[in-house]
């Protein structure tokens, strides 16, 4: 046996019966030290007799198994095979074909399977199986039989999805690390990142002088992040190098994924397209299964099963189904949470192809109405508990959310509501001053009112929380008009809290320009109202910046009973 697997790495190419025997690769595994490590010790301890390893489509599930099984099958007595599936179909006869690759010899009045359960029964052998994702289901009964009556066989299947059985281990091979937010500026310390590793490493493949510089390393880590640290699309990219620059390329990848693909000669992989590999891994679900996913791409980043629940509109025993599927098929990553739940999310490059899908299907605009009312709901709930004991905890809500709200509030400025605009950024109120982009709330605000007349009840806050909003930036005299509108349309409206509380922010307004005796006025008017609305937060705070106006007055001992 030994011999026949060495021989099998001296050639160039076998197939038999539409399987592909084993293809040493002619280049290192690069970046894959710690997974390669763990697989390896896994696949060698005796308590593991069955191991899956997934992951996403073009992650390098394939790369990562084939160099194992080149380092590891001769510590395995009677040595080992690596079959390559991706040729058979669901037709295929596997017994036979497995038969046919171990050179399987006895009674042909045996059943396959009992043929090759009798050749492996008494053999220390380790058989990987790669490239099952089409005839997974036949296999599995088939590699379960093997696994229970050959007690030394050790079985390492590389697929898209895990079994499902008793006693199967497994191994989820993610995307290859790629830099964070900001892009080391020392070159060294970037190329270590294994994303930017493989990037330089294939590129010199194709163009031999390229090198990391100072003029070029924000583009190849930008360009890492883009692909998400896939192996394949970084290979893929990178074969693109020969005639192109990381910033060209990059420029490209922005406006089209179509742009990566290539040839034989640029990856190992089963695909040589990206898009065509995000397409084929898609293809796999069913239509239920699809419209979920695309309703969750719609988050920008991670998001919990409370969100996905809120955003799919079907009961919370369909949506732990329906992400348990897009999980098993590593559609969907998972992340641990500190709090103990699990945090979902997807690679951008599927995103991507999943909003472009929902473009085409017409769904785009109502599931993004969906994503704004779930998080319209979530900034009136805010609203209100941000005066509670809860405090914190919504604070930090609405900080993780930000790039899903500011996704929402665009939407809303798009679609010209400038009612709902102005409902969602007027409800971040304390979301805007707290986590210190007032600017930024100003700016929806007044977007607001540019698309167009406003609701009576609406007017007088979105022009109160412009006014505290220009206070907090320093610009008193549009912060003075802002609340001076917005106080005479509450007392239109007869809005008693709302009128305290906009006397209140004036009263702030005026300690700030210094006018200290028309701040005392204001408060104590503020304050007085506070307490006939039955306001004790309101009461409180209002009371604190009046103490706070008559101790700068002088007047400690007024200031002290405050």
């Amino acid at each position: 046996m030994q011999t026949y697997i060495q021989s099998v790495t001296q050639s160039a190419s076998t197939t038999v019966d539409g399987m592909n025997a084993m293809i040493y690769a002619p280049t290192p595994l690069v970046g894959r030290e710690r997974e390669f490590a763990e697989l390896r010790n896994r696949v060698l301890d005796p308590a593991t007799r069955m191991l899956t390893v997934t992951g996403p489509v073009g992650v390098g599930k394939s790369r990562l198994v084939a160099a194992l099984f080149e380092h590891v099958s001769y510590e395995f007595a009677h040595g080992g095979r690596y079959l390559d599936l991706s040729a058979a179909d669901e037709t295929a006869d596997l017994a036979e074909t497995l038969i046919s690759a171990l050179g399987v010899t006895g009674e042909d009045q045996a059943l396959p399977a009992d043929r090759l359960a009798a050749h492996l029964r008494d053999k220390h052998f380790l058989l990987v199986v790669d490239g099952c994702e089409l005839v997974l289901k036949p296999l599995v009964p088939l590699v379960t039989n093997l696994v229970s009556t050959c007690p030394r066989l050790s079985v390492l299947i590389s697929s898209p999805e895990r079994m499902g059985v008793y006693g199967e281990g497994l191994v989820r091979l993610g995307p290859l690390p790629v830099p964070g937010p900001t892009i080391p500026k020392n070159l060294t310390e970037l190329e270590r990142i294994p994303a930017v590793q493989l990037f330089v490493h294939r590129s010199r493949a194709v163009r031999p002088g390229f090198v990391l510089t100072e003029e070029n390393r924000e583009a190849v880590g930008r360009l890492c992040q883009m692909l998400d640290g896939l192996p394949l699309a970084i290979e893929l990219a990178s074969a693109r190098m020969k005639l192109s620059s990381p910033q060209a390329l990059l420029s490209e990848l922005e406006s089209d994924l179509g742009v990566l693909s290539g040839t034989r000669a640029d990856t190992m992989s089963q695909h040589i397209d990206l898009r065509s590999a995000v397409e084929w891994s898609l293809s796999r679900l069913k239509r239920p299964e699809q419209v979920f996913l695309s309703r969750l791409a719609i988050f920008t980043g991670e998001f919990g099963f409370a969100a996905a629940k809120g955003l799919s509109k079907v009961s919370a025993t369909q949506t732990q189904d329906l992400l348990e599927t897009l999980v098993d098929r590593n559609i969907l990553l998972t992340d641990e949470r500190p709090d103990g739940e699990l945090g979902f999310r997807m690679l951008g490059l599927i995103r991507r192809y999943a909003l472009e899908w929902l473009r085409r299907t017409g769904d785009y605009t109502k599931v993004m109405r969906g994503h704004a009312d779930y998080f319209m709901a979530m900034a009136q709930t805010a609203e209100t508990e941000l005066f509670g004991p809860e405090q914190s905890w919504w604070l930090d809500q609405l900080s993780y959310w930000h790039h899903d709200i500011s996704a929402a509030l665009q939407f809303l400025a798009d679609s010209g509501d400038g009612p709902g605009l102005a409902g969602l950024a007027s409800a971040l109120r304390l979301h805007w001053q707290v986590h210190g982009v007032p600017r930024e709330g100003v700016q929806w605000l007044e977007q607001a009112l540019i698309l167009g007349e406003l609701p009576h009840h609406l007017a007088p806050r979105v022009h109160e929380t412009l006014g505290e909003l220009s206070l907090g930036l320093g610009e008193t005299s549009v912060a003075d008009d802002c609340l001076a509108t917005a106080r005479s349309l509450f007392e239109e409206l007869r809005d008693s809290s709302g009128t305290a509380s906009c006397l209140r922010t004036m009263g702030r307004l005026a300690y700030f320009k210094g006018d200290l005796a028309q701040a005392d006025v204001l408060l104590e008017e503020s304050a007085t109202a506070m307490r006939a609305v039955g306001s004790v937060w309101g009461q409180a705070m209002t009371l604190r910046d009046l103490a706070a106006t008559r101790r700068a007055r002088g007047n400690l001992r007024a200031a002290w009973k405050l």
